[in-house]
């Protein structure tokens, strides 16, 4: 089975970047995450830990971004 992931830009500011995590295949809403680009620390709208692989895909693949200075509008990656 192929599970896919899809961020969703929505906001990026000077500090911080902020994005809607997706399930692709299904086309659902999973949670918000918001990403500090000062020391990477992040934090999820709902206030939990990360605590499937779709959010922590998300949170690897905005990392990297940070790392590279860009921050695409939307961006999906998967595994299976």
């Amino acid at each position: 089975m192929r599970r896919l992931f899809t961020i969703k830009l929505v906001s990026n500011t000077p500090d911080t970047l902020v994005y809607d995590i997706w399930d692709f295949d299904r086309n659902e809403y999973v949670n918000q995450i918001e990403v500090s680009k000062k020391d990477l620390s992040y934090r999820l709208k709902n206030n939990q830990k990360l605590s499937n692989s779709y959010e922590a895909g998300a949170y690897r693949a905005i990392m990297e971004a940070i790392q590279f200075n860009v921050a695409p509008q939307e961006y999906s990656d998967g595994w299976g």
